[in-house]
């Protein structure tokens, strides 16, 4: 049995597949398009990157200062008060829960992203020795 097209029901069919063709892109342009990973769940945290400010005086004294350049973003950088010095190593990217004031996160907890940024504090640690004494010849 042959069905013979009408305006009507050629308009209905281009509508059915525009819907249909909306539908798949939205699909395919959510939140999680050309991510390889599954989205992180929110819990609260602030993320971005743990920066350290040192700053020495003459008297041979130092402070450091904690930062937190959020999302990587330069212009966005909040000080970090802690209790404790935290065992991460610079520049690793961290999740940070805390109280924020004036620009100011007095921090409950910090912990790296990526759980390989922890500092093992039985590890070794190498640095060049700047103007080292010279050997003696052998």
């Amino acid at each position: 049995m042959t069905r013979k097209e009408t305006p009507q029901s050629r308009q209905r069919s281009l509508r059915t597949w525009a819907v249909g063709a909306a539908l798949g892109i939205a699909a395919c342009s959510g939140p999680m398009a050309g991510k390889d990973s599954l989205p992180e769940l929110e819990d609260g945290a602030v993320r971005g990157e743990l920066i350290d400010f040192v700053a020495r005086f003459d008297d041979g004294t130092t402070v450091t200062t904690y930062f937190l350049r959020v999302n990587g973003d330069e212009r966005d950088q909040r000080e970090l008060v802690l209790q404790k010095v935290p065992d991460l190593a610079p520049m690793a990217k961290v999740k940070v829960w805390g109280v924020e004031r004036d620009r100011r996160i007095v921090v409950d907890r910090i912990e790296p992203v990526d759980p390989s940024d922890n500092v093992d504090l039985l590890g070794t640690w190498q640095q060049p020795l700047i103007n080292p004494a010279p050997l003696p010849a052998t």
